[in-house]
């Protein structure tokens, strides 16, 4: 298990007003019709499997 030491950056980019910003932006494009469905799906899927697997690739493919 990895310490709390090398994750550090990611809860920060987690925790960080612009992600949130971001996410907020995002849900309303889906939600307008701009970006479709599948994005959604694919950054639920993502998101998932990074805060599983801690592995930094799945929060950058979210």
């Amino acid at each position: 298990m990895r310490s709390s030491k090398q994750n550090i950056w990611i809860d920060s980019e987690i925790l960080s007003d612009q992600f949130f910003f971001s996410l907020k932006e995002f849900v309303e494009q889906v939600h307008e019709g701009k970006t479709g469905i599948l994005s959604w799906l694919f950054f639920c899927k993502y998101f998932s499997d990074f805060q599983i697997t801690q592995k930094p690739l799945y929060l950058a493919l979210a």
